[in-house]
């Protein structure tokens, strides 16, 4: 499903350029979280362990004649969580996420802000056993920071960001009882990135 959406997104931002006042725009950002907390919930009861994510991404979207941004990044996250009780835990997640940053001037330095949408895969759940431990989440972010233009068309871009994740629930079933297992996260991480527009 990811790859699907990645498809039409990339051919829908390629092709926009070709009708309005925009230019293309692509790069890579790399973000480390230093607060960040997981949430298990098994029926009525919740438990937060300490979280620790960092995040490598590719981005490509265009800036239109305001100067703001409209990205489609694909995203590789790292989880990782030390005090799991029975053992640690870590796992990658592959997100395809969609972003609006409101750019202020054209001058050096550049302050934006910014949210976003994004859906994520799990390839190794906590919550999930047997064959399939893949659990997907739907996860909304904000941010803000600052671009700094070397060159017309090359810019750093430093910025603080905020990512809450809400994954599926799991419920379980035997002759006897129920359960119902719920996972979320939350983190603040610090980001910096390049960008080059064509």
């Amino acid at each position: 499903m990811l790859k699907k959406l990645a498809t039409i997104g990339i051919l829908s931002i390629a092709v926009l350029p070709l009708t309005s006042h925009a230019q293309v725009i692509a790069g890579m950002n790399f973000n480390k979280s230093f607060n960040g907390d997981l949430d298990l919930k098994y029926n009525n009861n919740t438990t937060t362990y300490d979280l620790d994510t960092h995040e490598a991404s590719f981005f490509i979207g265009h800036k239109n004649y305001r100067n703001n941004r409209f990205l489609l990044s694909l995203n590789k996250q790292k989880f990782k969580v030390s005090d799991l009780g029975y053992s640690s835990y870590s796992s990658d997640a592959n997100g395809l996420r969609l972003d609006w940053q409101f750019v202020y001037g054209e001058q050096i330095l550049q302050p934006y802000w910014g949210a976003g949408f994004g859906l994520y895969s799990l390839k190794s759940s906590p919550i999930v056993s047997g064959k399939k431990q893949k659990q997907t989440g739907f996860a909304l972010q904000a941010m803000g920071g600052t671009k700094v233009s070397l060159r017309p068309n090359l810019e750093l871009d430093f910025s603080l960001q905020m990512q809450g994740i809400k994954w599926q629930n799991v419920k379980t079933r035997n002759t006897t009882s129920s359960s119902d297992t719920s996972m979320d996260n939350i983190q603040i991480g610090a980001s910096v990135g390049f960008a080059y527009i064509f």
